[in-house]
C-alpha cells in the first residue's frame, strides 16, 4: 500500500477549510490512516524543503519560467533573475510559512 504525507498549511487552519480538503480526499476514496496537529519545527521543515543546490535550482528555475509566463519583472520584485538566489529565495519563505502556526499532517 502507497502512503503519502499531506500537510495542511497554517493559512488553510486559519480559513477553516480543513473539513473540505479532507473531504475531497475522502470523495476519490482515498483513507486516512492518522492525522495530527504539530507545530513544525524549522528543523523538521529544512528536512522536507533540502539544502541541496540541484533541488533549490529547480525551484528557482520553475519560479523564474513562471513569472517570464506571465510576463512578470522578476528582478523588479525578487532582486535578481538568478536561479539559485531566487530558489534560496522561494525555500526560505516556504520554511518561514510552514513555522509560522500549527499544520495537520495526514
Amino acid at each position: 500500500m502507497e502512503k503519502t504525507l499531506v500537510l495542511i498549511k497554517p493559512d488553510a487552519l486559519k480559513r477553516g477549510l480543513v473539513g473540505e480538503i479532507i473531504s475531497r480526499f475522502e470523495r476519490v476514496g482515498l483513507g486516512l490512516e492518522e492525522m495530527k496537529i504539530v507545530n513544525a519545527t524549522t528543523k523538521i521543515v529544512k528536512q522536507h524543503y533540502p539544502d541541496n543546490k540541484n533541488w533549490i535550482r529547480s525551484v528557482g528555475k520553475k519560479t523564474v519560467d513562471a513569472y517570464k509566463k506571465y510576463n512578470l519583472n522578476i528582478t523588479e520584485d525578487l532582486g535578481t533573475d538568478d536561479v539559485l538566489e531566487v530558489g534560496k529565495l522561494v525555500r526560505k519563505w516556504l520554511i518561514q510559512h510552514l513555522t509560522s502556526g500549527p499544520v495537520i499532517a495526514l
